[in-house]
């Protein structure tokens, strides 16, 4: 530094002595003027650049390095392919060995005490075969290790499976190796495992291989192992020793260095920065006592870093690079200035005017300044480069106003679009050349149940999952070029399974030559066209069926009446029977007459003070006639129970619906319960809720359906053959009635146990009403 230094203030020396000299001379001037700005330049240049040139290197150092640690890292981990082979062979060699099956079975029992003298004598008659085959493959692996054989654990048992046998006899390891998530996960999936890990203080490679014997079925895993140690270690770093001297290598836990070859450099803080690689799952470098510490995490075979490889590499090669490279620029700097001021000399004053005035001119462009002109008129070399570079700012004013206007209106029409894209009801999806995703809107979205971000740049056929009507995949079809408009229906299956069914328009993105590069489809969701049609449908079939069913009797008992001559009783019942299928029909007309009304927003109450009792009464007298035997129509009303503010007509409309719809819904008779109760208020000052209930012991309602039951045309069987009849209005009818009134319509019911309907009315601010007679309370 010293040298260095003193050379730059001799260099600064001479650079004032010529510029004293040719203080009377304006061509010497400006030629040591340009000479000294030249060296500054140059050496502020050089400066600059060594230190980015001496960055890159120590970064591209630290990258190599950085590198050679993952790699090793890698290499540990796949130690593992080695042990997975020597694992492969015994486990073979086990499963095929017939000499010692017996001794397997007996050995791999759960059922066996594990002291037993038959058990001892067959677990040594495993362990020699067993070290036997270790024998065969020391040749291929020198670090051979512990070896168990381990069979799944009883529901008795703790851990991953029961030691059958180890070699060497080392319990605790062979616990902790019995433990290990490799052996769970062989003997889980009866496959093999290769892992890495620490146990106790040392690194080890293991293999798990199953124990399958022909007669006897999965029996065990054997568990082989491979010491990454210092051998292992020492032949690793040798490339790199015969590189560089001073390097060191060490596997390194977190309880301290399990392996190392070399002499490691400050040991504390290669454990902390292997401690920081474990952690944080990635590489991780610093410098400390003239050394990279570079340290790679080490992956068991689940991706969790169970140690670190951590590499120690001298700076002392980067420093001398260093310290040559100042030296060369330097003597770089030195020349150039020197042959600058021999050039600059020979311009003399003409030039170095005209280099200032283009030079002044440059800067003012640079800083935004358009209007700018050189103004060198001369007739020479440095006259054309003036007139040129005065062109050249006309230039780039003329092209900077049409870039501007260009991205103005840019960005105007892409606003636009983005906005007419975004507000679109229908998906739409953008695709390039190579049919993948561009543009995704929200509309996509949420009809391909995926976020834009993850959809763009992915292909389409991946992200919409296209099925035609006919069941054919059509989300190739959306990959390959649209050389003409086209439209398919069909479905898109989203990731829960779920398909939505939709109408596909397909148009052609063309380029400014015309040619294709790229495609746009339009995804129309007709989930509702498909369910108005779906209730059109089922509609026109339950009225037909509705309306034809009481005409049937009506012209038939007619036609009787018509053609034959019948004793009056008879004519009276066929009369009372058409009168019957009149009321139905009647019925049925009424439910479409009130439902439109309803849904027309022309409904119109006339509330009044209604005492529950009492329409309660009437509604059961009238039913009790209209039964079989087979059902029985009881009332539950409490004594008190107070009026609500209701429209009777409509109330007694609710009730017959409720009350048809359980004798409907009970086909095999039972009791149907009409009842009602009083809810008092959340505080002393709300109303309070009478609930009018009407319970069935009939059919019952699927869970699945109780969600849609009080849709409008909502029917369990929509077929003409459907076992119970109706439009599918009356619970649609008696909860829009219900909301009407300010109350609310639940059901609770269960397949084969009933229904309960409960309608919520607000009780009248009104006194309670008088106590029913003795014997009256329920009937």
């Amino acid at each position: 530094a010293l040298v260095d230094g003193a050379r730059s203030v001799g260099a600064l020396a001479v650079g004032a002595s010529l510029m004293v000299a040719s203080a009377r001379s304006i061509s010497a001037r400006i030629a040591a003027t340009a000479a000294g700005i030249l060296f500054v330049v140059i050496t502020v240049v050089a400066l600059g650049l060594s230190a980015v040139i001496t960055d890159n290197v120590e970064d591209e150092a630290l990258q190599r390095y950085a590198a050679r640690a993952e790699t090793e890292a890698q290499a540990a981990v796949d130690e593992g392919t080695a042990v997975f082979r020597s694992a492969s062979l015994v486990g073979s060699a086990l499963s095929s060995n017939a000499s010692i099956r017996a001794d397997l079975v007996a050995l791999t029992d759960p059922a066996q005490p594990a002291d037993t003298p038959a058990i001892v004598a067959a677990r040594s008659n495993v362990t020699l075969a067993v070290q036997a085959f270790l024998d065969q493959i020391t040749d291929s692996d020198p670090r051979l290790g512990p070896t168990l054989i381990v069979e799944p654990a009883t529901g008795t048992e703790s851990g991953a499976g029961r030691i059958a046998a180890a070699i060497p006899d080392d319990a605790p390891l062979a616990l902790e190796l019995a433990g290990s998530e490799v052996v769970r996960q062989a003997l889980d999936t009866q496959e093999p495992a290769q892992s890495v890990g620490v146990f106790g203080d040392v690194a080890l490679s293991l293999a798990a291989a199953p124990i399958a014997l022909p007669d006897a079925g999965f029996r065990g895993i054997v568990v082989v192992t491979s010491g990454l140690d210092d051998t292992y270690l020492a032949a690793r770093a040798r490339p790199i020793q015969s590189e560089q001297d001073d390097v060191s290598m060490a596997l390194v836990g977190r309880s301290g260095v399990l392996a190392s070859a070399g002499s490691m450099i400050n040991e504390p803080a290669a454990l902390r920065v292997a401690e920081r690689a474990i952690d944080g799952g990635s590489e991780l470098s610093t410098s400390i006592d003239g050394h990279f510490l570079v340290a790679s995490p080490v992956l068991a075979n689940d991706g969790v870093p169970v140690m670190a490889l951590v590499l120690s590499v001298p700076r002392s090669q980067i420093d001398a690079t260093r310290e040559d490279l100042f030296r060369v620029l330097f003597l770089v700097a030195m020349g150039a200035a020197a042959i600058a001021l021999a050039l600059a000399s020979l311009a003399g004053e003409r030039i170095g005017a005209g280099l200032r005035r283009l030079t002044e001119s440059a800067a003012a462009i640079r800083q935004g300044d358009l209007d700018v002109s050189a103004g060198v008129t001369t007739d020479d070399e440095l006259g054309a480069l003036g007139s040129t570079f005065d062109a050249m700012a006309g230039s780039i004013r003329t092209m900077t106003q049409d870039l501007r206007d260009a991205a103005h209106d840019e960005a105007a029409l892409r606003g636009r679009l983005e906005a007419v894209v975004a507000g679109m009801g229908d998906a739409l999806v953008a695709v390039d050349g190579e049919g993948r995703v561009t543009d995704f809107n929200a509309a996509a979205e949420e009809l391909c149940d995926m976020p834009a971000q993850s959809a763009r740049g992915r292909r389409v056929d991946e992200v919409v999952q296209l099925v035609g009507d006919d069941g054919v995949v059509l989300g190739r079809r959306l990959g390959r070029p649209v050389l003409e408009n086209w439209t398919e229906t069909g479905s898109i299956v989203q990731r829960d399974g779920r398909e939505v069914p939709v109408v596909v328009s397909a148009g052609t993105l063309r380029g400014p030559g015309n040619d294709v590069n790229g495609a746009v489809f339009v995804l129309r969701d007709v989930r509702r066209e498909r369910e108005l049609e779906r209730m059109k449908t089922e509609f026109l079939a339950n009225i037909s069926h509705e309306l034809r069913t009481p005409l049937t009797p009506i012209k038939g008992f007619a036609s009787i009446l018509q053609t034959r001559d019948l004793p009056p009783e008879r004519t009276r019942g066929f009369a009372d029977e058409i009168n019957v299928a009149a009321d139905q029909m009647e019925r049925v007309i009424g439910q479409l007459v009130n439902f439109a009304t309803i849904v027309g927003g022309r409904l119109s109450l006339e509330p009044e003070h209604v005492a529950v009792r009492g329409v309660i009464d009437d509604a059961v007298r009238r039913w009790r006639k209209r039964v079989t035997d087979a059902h029985e129509i009881v009332r539950r009303v409490p004594a008190g129970t107070p009026a609500v503010e209701a429209d009777r007509t409509y109330l007694t409309q609710v009730l017959d619906e409720l009350i048809d719809n359980a004798v409907k819904y009970s086909p095999a008779g039972g009791r149907i319960t009409v009842s009602a109760a009083v809810e008092p208020g959340a505080d002393p000052d709300a109303a309070a809720t009478v609930r009018i209930s009407v319970a069935d012991q009939g059919v019952g309602i699927p869970a699945e359906r109780l969600s849609s039951i009080f849709d409008d045309f909502s029917q369990g069987d929509a077929s003409a053959t459907r076992r119970f009849g109706g439009l599918g209005l009356g619970l649609a009818l008696v909860h829009r009635i219900a909301r009407a009134h300010g109350g609310e319509l639940t059901c609770e019911s269960a397949p084969g146990k009933g229904s309960r309907f409960t309608v919520e009315l607000p009780a009248a601010q009104v006194a309670k009403l008088p106590e029913p007679v003795a014997g009256e309370a329920d009937r």
